[in-house]
């Protein structure tokens, strides 16, 4: 039975109904949240139970919904206008279920279908022409943000086969309840935050209610389908506004680092290579690694021989191994790598402000909250579950 928030069946000609899923994920609960206090009709889907309690205190009826199960998918989405995507899941979910639901909605001639992307699409090292959605998508290796290329692409597919399609891209999620804005605070809590280049570049990050009004938004359009929308904040905010902003909300004083985007560069997923086997061999003779497996005793008893061989070669021809094989490596301690390698500092590297004014100019988007507003609201928030200082 396809029922609003209140558990009204439905009966009303002309009435749009809509299935959320991924109801009980933080995108899919704040949506849920804002569709019932207005009288949205609307499913909550979920994979399971076990984190839905923010949604289930509204007393909202819950459906349990497994992408996987293809046979099951036309029953439950039978009956609902307008399905949102807010799902997220491994990679067969994120392939093969998928690929399910489209189908699904195609068999059943859903009339609208929202899907959330990401701006992953475009790397962590963005190029410049991504200032709009014009630019061409570049994933640089990373397998979630292939993966998410590959779902805009079947969603294009299924809005040409007729079903009239919304991809929106939001930036970084912050907020109430968001996993970014905790692992945000926590780390400027810690000190000795990462700024990059002075903290200049822009933080792309967007409020999880202005998110929510971008679906809201696209879910009422009559136009614009077949695009793709990227969801920010309407400014242009640095890095050092932000983690400034962002300290005084837990009353604190931000310890910063700073480091150079050169200095975290080799750090992005793109930039990762893979060992040689001239670097395996610095890492074998290398003496932290050596002290380490010393700690073994028949590594230890086996090192004792070769370091003993070793030391038996002429002097001129330890001196070449050493050299040709960058002795001694200095191997980095994990507090040497935190400030370049750390999440919050490979973020900083992106040059380029993702613009929402597509979202604006063609579908009438405006947000609920402008930046200090949503400030306000997160920091209404880390207070009340206790993780601001003051």
């Amino acid at each position: 039975m396809v029922s609003d928030g209140k558990g009204v069946p439905r009966g009303e000609f002309g009435v749009t109904y809509i299935a959320v899923l991924g109801a009980s994920g933080f995108v899919g609960s704040a949506l849920c949240e804002r569709m019932y206090f207005q009288g949205v009709r609307f499913t909550p889907f979920v994979h399971n139970t076990g984190n839905a309690a923010r949604i289930a205190r509204l007393g909202i009826p819950l459906q349990r919904l497994d992408l996987l199960q293809k046979e099951a998918l036309p029953d439950l989405l039978s009956g609902h206008d307008v399905v949102i995507n807010c799902a997220l899941g491994d990679g067969t979910v994120m392939k093969r279920g998928f690929n399910n639901l489209l189908n699904a909605m195609q068999r059943l001639r859903t009339r609208k279908f929202i899907h959330l992307s990401s701006t992953a699409i475009y790397g962590e090292e963005p190029a410049a022409e991504s200032a709009s959605e014009e630019g061409a998508p570049d994933p640089q290796s990373n397998p979630y943000a292939l993966a998410k290329l590959r779902q805009d692409e079947a969603v294009f597919r299924l809005n040409r086969k007729g079903v009239a399609s919304y991809i929106l891209c939001p930036v970084n999620v912050v907020g109430p309840y968001s996993l970014f804005t905790i692992g945000l605070v926590e780390a400027l809590k810690l000190g000795n935050m990462p700024l990059v280049d002075g903290g200049a570049n822009p933080s792309n990050l967007v409020h999880v209610d202005n998110l929510v009004e971008a679906i809201l938004v696209a879910s009422r359009s009559s136009k614009g389908e077949g695009e793709r929308y990227f969801v920010n904040e309407t400014r242009v905010v640095s890095w050092r506004d932000t983690l400034q902003d962002h300290a005084r909300l837990i009353g604190i004083r931000p310890q910063f680092v700073n480091v150079t985007r050169h200095q975290v560069l080799p750090y992005l997923l793109g930039r990762q290579r893979k060992p040689t086997l001239k670097d395996h061999g610095r890492i074998l003779i290398s003496g932290e690694f050596r002290r380490a497996l010393s700690m073994l005793p028949i590594v230890s008893h086996v090192d004792s021989i070769a370091a003993a061989a070793f030391a038996s070669l002429p002097e001129g021809f330890q001196l070449r191994i050493r050299e040709r094989l960058q002795w001694p490596l200095p191997v980095p301690h994990p507090a040497d790598l935190s400030d370049f390698n750390s999440r919050f500092a490979r973020v900083q590297i992106r040059k380029q402000y993702h613009s929402p004014a597509k979202l604006a100019d063609h579908l009438g988007w405006a947000p609920p909250l402008d930046y200090v507003a949503g400030m306000e609201n997160t920091a209404a928030w880390l207070n009340f579950v206790g993780l601001a200082d003051g």
